[in-house]
Formats: C-alpha cells, structure tokens, sequence
C-alpha cells in the first residue's frame, strides 16, 4: 500500500480534479526512474502484450461490487489522523474524530451529494490508510494503468464461472488472455483453487492461450517471489503456472508493469529452468556412474600421487576431475536434439520479451549482483573451513576497528605450493609473494585507477554493487611463513599457540600435515628463545627481544604494528576473508607482471607543464 504521509494539500481540490489526474498523483509520488520517461506504463504494457499476442484481460474479484459507504469513511477517518487531514476539505465543518457521535450520518449526508468521479477519487486518497477503499477502487487504479482502450472484463466469482467456459474458449495461441484471480474470496474461496482448475483442465494452455496472475491485497510488495513458492508448496501448484501480485502495486506504475512483466514471462523462464535441470539430473547420474568407474590404479594415481609431487591438495584434485567428468556430461544432454530444441524455442520467446523496455528494481539488482559475486569471489567459510592452502588471489584482513583494511594475496601458483616434505621451492624469499591493498570508494564512487597501476576488481565491494581496485603501487612483500597461520585455523586467523599439545587438525594434503609440523616447530622455538630471556630480564626488555624475534609478516615497517607476541602465543591483526576465484585472479596477476615490466622512458624535457606556462 502507498505510504501514510501523503502530503495533505495535493487531495485538496479533489473535487476539481479527474480519475486520470487523480491516478497520476498517486503513481508519480512513488514511482521509480524508468528507462523510458516518455513511455508511460501502459504504452509499454502494449509493447509487451504484442509480443505475447496478449489481446484481452479478465479480473475476477469478489470486491468489485464493494461501495465506499459512510461506515467505512468514518471507520477510516475517525482512527487516523493522517486520513482525516487528507479529506477535511471534503468534508467542511464535520468534527470527523471518532468523538463524533454523529460522524456516520454527517458524512453519509456529504457522500449523497458525491458524484460518481469524486467517489472514486475520495475512495483513492482513503486508499493510502486503507485496503478496504483500495479495494473499492481497483477497477479504476487497473484501468488507468492498462492500454488505452485494452478489453478489460470484470467480473464476481459468481459471474466468472458462469462466463468460464465462454471465456476459455476464445483464447488462441494468436489471442491470448491475461486472467488477474483475486487470491482472498468470499466464503474461504481463493484464487489458487481456480487456478488449480484450469490446470487440471488444461495445463498446456498456460503461456499459449492464456497467463495467471493472483492478486491479494494481504500481500506486501516485493514479496510476491517468497508468496509464490510458498503458495506452491502449499496449494501443490507448479510454479510456472501463475505469479502473486500484490494490490499494492496499483498504486505505483513501473511496480505494476514489473509485477505484469513477471506473470507473463514467468511460464517461460520456469519452462528453461525445468529443461535445465532435467539435463542436470540425467548428467550427475551419468557423471557419477562414470567416476565410480574409474579404474583404481588411475584414481590412485590421479588424486594421491600426482596431488602429493606437486603439492595440490587432494580434495581439490577430486573436485576437479569430478567437474571434467560432468562438464561434458551436462553438455551431452543438453545438446539432445528434443530438449535442445524446446530449450532454444522458450529461450527465444524470453529473448524476444526481454527486449522490451522495463525498470529493474534495487532488490532485483541486488539478486544479480549477488550471484555475480558468487562467480567471481570465493566465500571465506569455503576457504577456512577446509583449510584451504594459500592460493594467488586470497583476501586478507588487516588491522582492526576503522584501520581495518583489505589486501590481496598476488604470488605465482607454483611457488605458493607446498610439496610433500612441508617446503616450498623459495622457502625464505621475500621476492615470492606481495601483499596489495585493495582500495574501496563510497557507493556510487569506486575508486579511480590509473590505466596500468592497479586492477579493478568487479563487484568487490557494497555487496556486489560496486568494484573495488587493487593498488600496485603500494604492494608489499609478505612473508608466507605467516599468512601460512591462516591454513591452521578453521577461522583464518593468522595467530598459532605454542603452549601444550598441537591441535588435531585435518588437512588437504599430507604436505600441509608436514607444513602444520614445521610452522609450529619455528614458532615454538621462537617463543622459547623469548620465554629463556625473560628469565634473566625484565618484562620490557622481554617485550622488546620478543619484538625483536617476532617473525615479521612484511619488512615494510607499518606491519610491525600488527604483530604481537603474549606467554607462548603468536597473534596478527590478519585474517583470510576470502577469494578472488579463478581465472579471474591470474588476470590480475599477469597485469601485476605488466606492471613490473613496464617501461620507464625519460622524462620528455621538451614539454612545457600547465604549471609552468
């Protein structure tokens, strides 16, 4: 329903004004931008209803008959304040509180006088504090927002199924009927048990003569997707089938037009979805038939050997070779003659409706960007949790409260891999892997990067709305002997206790069970080292020594400050937050590479500066 705080002035010359304009005050105070401002919404429904060769439409509602009487008036105005401040010029000199005991009659005395017009605009200013006088309203609020002159048939329960057959009749694949069933009937009666009819009857017939959509004022909009797959568990009716649609909507054009555009479009997209998934089953069945039968010499050789020479996990080596196996499975079945076939026709028919002009809602964009981000990045739960090791492209947390920053992990794959013994190939370079801060922006602001000096990440930040970019020129080696803390702990803190007996902790490769060994060993030797000073000193010479032994994560100076050494445990202010997913990380590795090799010209002394000029 339309907001509460309608200003109180734009309904003081109802009586002057017309249904059209009435709607237009209505729909313009809450509309979104649309991509098309000239085109309103019915010109644009009329677009969509030629492509889908939607011709008629039948609202079947049990309140059409519903009157704005004096009861409901002073029921509305005598409980809200907002109400009656929107209606005291139509009713002059009437005390319209619920103190009143006259009210009913005085404003029964008024409505009288009412012409048929300025009911229906009283009975849409009332619409904002009240479903009731929406609902009086609804043939009007739908009329104004369909095609100029598109056949709309309204009609009680009683009327429809008396007109049913009638109706169904004249729909054809060339003249197809868009049917709106109010969801909350009389006598416990709904919308859905309608629909449900028509299905039994004839299920075929939905997106080829006709489309359903189910309207309920107890509905909020934007919930509609949540009311539709509930409704379907519930009422047993596949999805496909019909689409809610909230009331509220009729008070707000590019809501309404999106609600309309997903009740047509919906039959279609369900249909690619059920093609899709039935390839899906057929592939995982084949794929996992086909694994199972691998030879066990090749599968030995495939996830222990080979994973343990070159220091890959043997988790991620199964994963792999599953996804080879069913890649090409689910490829296999989609491209079957029958079902690729009714998958291009129903992709095409949405292709054709897609081009039509239509808004996107924030939440709708919010969905997209979402699922972008699953593409691209890799949760931090996935990664710690498994105890992931350290990949080119891991996010990094650094610092705390308003200095806490993010850094990205930018290292060749083959030196960041651990071989069986525990070791990497450059143990102790600084030169393997740096560090680079990922720079953010205010939404509506990302960063600005110099062509050549940094690498946008997209959908980085805001939740996907926004890239983010990585700095080059501020990168910094790190030592891997630290970040290597994150791969201990299930939470990807970058901290290792020496005190007492090593964790129990399952790794992804038996050179990580090794590594886990030598990591605990150098700190523990470290830390011993400190505890025998303290014994011969004080506390702060101690600390100062412990400063001093203290594995450095980066021999920039500043990341002195996030290491910290207390009775036998090594803690830093770094925790793995995160992935930037292949092959998107590779990409900016190698324009890390570029911009190590750039060329450095001299500078042309030919040139005169603005500055200088």
């Amino acid at each position: 329903m339309a907001k509460k705080n309608e200003p109180a002035h734009q309904m003081a010359a109802l009586n002057d004004m017309s249904p059209e304009s009435s709607a237009a005050i209505s729909n313009e105070a809450v509309a979104e931008p649309v991509e098309s401002p000239q085109a309103s919404v019915g010109e644009r429904l009329s677009v969509l209803f030629n492509e889908l060769h939607i011709v008629k439409a039948v609202v079947v509602d049990d309140r059409l008959k519903m009157v704005l009487d004096a009861a409901l008036v002073a029921r509305i105005v005598g409980d809200n304040e907002d109400a009656r401040a929107t209606v005291t010029t139509l009713f002059p000199n009437i005390d319209l509180s619920n103190e009143n005991e006259f009210l009913a009659d005085q404003v029964g005395a008024i409505l009288n006088t009412f012409s048929g017009n300025q009911r229906d605009e009283l009975a849409a200013a009332l619409a904002h504090f009240s479903q009731e006088a929406a609902d009086v309203n609804v043939q009007v609020d739908l009329t104004a927002l369909m095609p100029a002159g598109f056949p709309i048939e309204y009609l009680t329960p009683a009327e429809w199924e008396a007109k049913r057959e009638a109706l169904l009749a004249v729909c054809t694949t060339t003249a197809r009927t868009l049917f709106f069933f109010d969801q909350e009937l009389d006598d416990g009666a709904e919308g859905t048990a309608i629909i449900s009819s028509l299905a039994q009857q004839d299920a075929v017939a939905f997106g080829t003569r006709w489309f359903c959509g189910l309207l309920s004022h107890i509905l909020d909009k934007g919930e509609e997707v949540v009311v539709w797959r509930a409704l379907s568990d519930e009422k047993k009716i596949p999805l496909k089938l019909f689409m809610p649609i909230s009331k509220q909507n009729l008070h707000d054009g590019a809501a309404f037009y999106g609600a309309v555009y997903r009740t047509v479009i919906n039959i279609y997209t369900e249909k690619l979805k059920d093609l899709a998934l039935d390839a899906f089953g057929r592939a995982m069945s084949d794929a996992l038939t086909e694994f199972r039968n691998l030879d066990p010499i090749d599968f030995e050789h495939i996830i222990a050997k080979s994973s343990e020479d070159e220091g890959v996990g043997e988790l991620e080596t199964l994963i792999r070779v599953y996804s080879i196996v069913q890649r090409d499975r689910i490829k296999k079945e989609l491209l079957d003659q029958e079902r690729l076939s009714n998958f291009l026709q129903e992709a095409r028919t949405v292709k054709k409706v897609a081009d039509v002009g239509r808004t996107y809602s924030d939440e709708a964009a919010k969905r997209r960007a979402k699922l972008r981000y699953k593409e691209l990045y890799e949760a931090p739960e996935l990664i710690n949790q498994f105890r992931d090791p350290l990949r080119n492209g891991d996010l990094f947390e650094i610092g705390s409260g308003t200095h806490l920053k993010l850094w990205m992990l930018i290292a060749q794959p083959c030196d960041l891999m651990v071989r069986s013994d525990g070791k990497r190939a450059f143990e102790n370079n600084f030169k393997v892997a740096v560090l680079a801060p990922v720079k953010r922006g205010v939404l509506g602001s990302p960063p600005a990067t110099k062509p050549g000096y940094g690498f946008e990440l997209a959908r980085l930040d805001h939740d996907g709305m926004q890239a983010a970019s990585v700095v080059f020129t501020q990168a910094t080696p790190i030592a891997l002997e630290v970040l290597d803390l994150a791969v201990l702990r299930a939470d990807g803190k970058c901290e290792i206790e020496t005190n007492g007996a090593a964790p129990t902790a399952e790794f992804s490769s038996m050179g990580w069970d090794n590594r886990a060994v030598r990591l605990r060993k150098s700190f523990t030797e470290t830390a011993t080292k400190i505890e025998e000073r303290r014994k011969t000193t004080d506390n702060d010479r101690a600390k100062e020594y412990a400063g001093f032994l203290m594995p450095a994560a980066s021999p920039d100076v500043a990341f002195r400050k996030y290491g910290e050494y207390a009775n036998g445990k090594f803690s830093y202010a770094i925790k793995r937050a995160g992935r930037v997913r292949e092959p998107f990380a590779t990409s900016v590795l190698a324009a890390f590479s570029r911009y190590l090799s750039r060329d450095a010209y001299e500078h042309d002394f030919s040139a005169v500066r603005e500055i200088d000029a």
